[in-house]
């Protein structure tokens, strides 16, 4: 039978290409970009163990390694995300070692974590005294806690079962709270330039691909408000720009460690090619609820 789309039930979906030796679909109706290869729960510790922000590949060679940047980017997102919410109960997913999570903690917010990986949640813990959950976004249950903020940094697009993950955050968001994605745009002009070449195609690691169009299909407007949706710079060090070419593979391996392990790569640039999106969204009332505050 064809393969519909996870997100809007369309069939036939289109191959677009393959990747890896795994296809790549596209729905024609919401311009979801997928494979079909979701992460089962029992893959989770593996897929992202200590190896993942250790070892290169798909993840880092050294993600701890990378704090001051990653404590950067973080500021960054707070000042954003100031303009549309003061502080109250944060959760983060996929909130690695915590570092966005201690900054947030720094400026008033009363945070909290969940990561798949038991190596990054341990690490937050542990070092930095973080309440962290460890487990899959639809796995974890939070009972009768509500948040005022939940914040999804390039995890939307790792997460099975779309539709059941903005569910998940329609029932964890208070009335009036807000959700904030970060998500490569598989319709930005570099994806679609570069087509099975994009980095971000990566169906090992990451089933789903977004767009403006299928994220507003994904929340819908009767559920949420949209307050913002524009363009994101992130800002990574020389030193992970280097690694990341390193390990495609080439001639020049050696040259680039050497470069990413000099005084060089401790310099920091944006990343400001357009293929990443940063939306805010308002949950909105459902007409049996009132526009409540955190219990």
């Amino acid at each position: 039978m064809p393969d519909p789309c996870p997100l809007c039930g369309k069939a036939p979906c289109g191959t677009l290409f393959f990747k890896d030796k795994r296809e790549i679909l596209r729905c024609p109706k919401c311009l979801l970009v997928f494979s079909t290869n979701e992460p089962r729960p029992d893959d989770l510790p593996v897929l992202y163990g200590e190896a993942y922000f250790t070892c290169g590949g798909s993840g880092y060679r050294s993600y701890v390694g990378e704090e001051p940047t990653h404590r950067f980017q973080a500021r960054r997102y707070l000042r954003r995300l100031a303009r549309f919410a003061s502080p109250g109960r944060l959760l983060d997913v996929g909130c690695a070692a915590g570092f966005f999570l201690d900054e947030a903690r720094s400026v008033g917010w009363d945070v909290h974590g969940l990561d798949a990986s038991p190596y990054a949640s341990t690490y937050a813990g542990s070092r930095l005294k973080i309440d962290v959950a460890t487990g899959g976004f639809l796995d974890v249950d939070w009972g009768d806690k509500r948040f005022d903020l939940v914040t999804m940094f390039n995890v939307l697009e790792h997460l099975a079962d779309p539709v059941a993950v903005e569910q998940r955050l329609y029932q964890l968001v208070r009335p009036g709270g807000l959700v904030a994605i970060e998500t490569w745009d598989s319709s930005s002009l570099v994806a679609r330039l570069l087509g099975s070449r994009w980095q971000q195609y990566d169906p090992g690691y990451v089933p789903y691909y977004f767009s403006p169009k299928s994220l507003a299909r994904l929340f819908p407007a009767e559920r949420w408000n949209p307050r913002s949706l524009r363009r994101a710079v992130k800002w990574i060090s020389l030193k992970r720009g280097f690694e990341i070419v390193a390990d495609r593979g080439g001639v020049a391996q050696g040259m680039l460690h050497r470069a990413a392990g000099s005084p060089v790569g401790r310099l920091r640039l944006p990343y400001v090619t357009g293929e990443l999106l940063f939306t805010i969204l308002e949950r909105r009332s459902s007409p049996d609820e009132p526009n409540g505050s955190v219990t």
